[in-house]
């Protein structure tokens, strides 16, 4: 069994607000950009992780992930199994 917990901070300095351009497909020639939500520059992030081996053959393991900023907060879960041969 190998667990692992995870923190960390993150800050983006380049965008405040995220601008993306894109065309409709058949008007390639008319682009549009629109602006995206200011959901913070800072963000705290956790996570952790449970492996439960047996040999090196199989695997079970589970994943968890928080991202917490001032407008948004993204939760991401995932396991699976891992076999090596």
């Amino acid at each position: 069994m190998r667990p692992e917990l995870r923190a960390r901070y993150s800050y983006d300095a380049k965008d405040v607000m995220p601008t993306t351009t894109a065309t409709m497909a058949g008007l390639p020639s008319f682009p549009f950009s629109f602006e995206g939500v200011q959901v913070g520059r800072s963000a705290a992030v956790f996570g952790g992780s449970l492996t439960l081996a047996k040999g090196n053959a199989f695997a079970l393991f589970a994943d968890y992930n928080v991202e917490m900023r001032r407008y948004e907060t993204v939760q991401t879960a995932w396991g699976g199994l891992r076999m090596t041969w």
